[in-house]
Formats: C-alpha cells, structure tokens, sequence
C-alpha cells in the first residue's frame, strides 16, 4: 500500500507534532500551546505537512460513553482523501483511532518509531508508544491519505 507521505513530509509533520507537545486538551479546539482536541490535531498536522485541510469532526467527549456508533469512523469511510488500511499495515502518517468507551472516539497520528500524538481529556498532547498496553488494546481503526 502506499502513501503519498515523503521523507521531507514525515520530517514536517514530526517537526510539527514536536512543536505541539505541552498543548492542553480543549474540545473542538486548535490553538497551539493554549488548546487542541484529537481530532482537530490531526487536521493541523496535516495541514502544516502540506495535505489538504482535513476538518474532523469532534464531539463532546462524554459521546463514547453513551453512544455505541463513533462520529470518527463514518467520517474517514466516507471522506475521499482517506482510505481504510488493516491495523497490520499501519505506517507514519497515517491516522489511527482508538475506542474509547464504547466506540472509536480518539485519534491520534503516527509517527516513526512506534510512537503516536495524540490529545487526551487530562493529559493534553503528547506523544505515545502505540504498543503500549493502554492503546494497542483500543487500536481498532487505521487511515492514511490517499497519495
């Protein structure tokens, strides 16, 4: 499978996520070092590697706990810049999605190494070893861009 992602953009992108660890957690935010949601991160680090613009929606962070369908996943099955990959097949620059609650409510993106940002309810932006017990047990969903 592959991926429209280039050294130089992996590079972007990981200069860019760097820049954005310490940010607080703020729903349906972006505003670096005072508040970003998940999902709004990834469009930001998208954006700033040169992808076009991806507005993800967010929700109230108590969705996954009532809800059993994910706002995420209809979002990326159906956004044409994006496409499905097995969790097997994961690379940097892809954008995965973890359950939370009930349903994928959390996305973060990967990057080299294992590791994946993300921001969190509590803990704000940080970046993650994505085999960590905590998020491999809650990886259900993987998505890159289309090249």
């Amino acid at each position: 499978m592959t991926s429209w992602w280039t050294p130089e953009t992996l590079s972007i992108l990981e200069a860019e996520a760097a820049s954005w660890v310490g940010t607080p957690f703020a729903a349906n935010s972006c505003s670096k070092k005072f508040g970003v949601s998940c999902a709004k991160l990834c469009g930001a680090l998208f954006s700033a590697a040169g992808f076009r613009p991806v507005d993800v929606p967010d929700g109230q962070t108590s969705h996954a706990r009532y809800n059993t369908a994910s706002i995420i996943t209809p979002f990326f099955d159906a956004h044409s810049d994006f496409f499905s990959v097995p969790i097997e097949a994961r690379m940097p620059g892809d954008i995965v999605g973890f359950r939370i609650g009930k349903c994928v409510h959390h996305i973060g993106v990967l990057l080299h190494a294992g590791r994946f940002i993300h921001s969190c309810d509590h803990i704000g932006t940080v970046i993650s070893n994505e085999n960590d017990a905590t998020w491999i047990s809650r990886l259900a969903n993987v998505w890159r861009p289309r090249p």
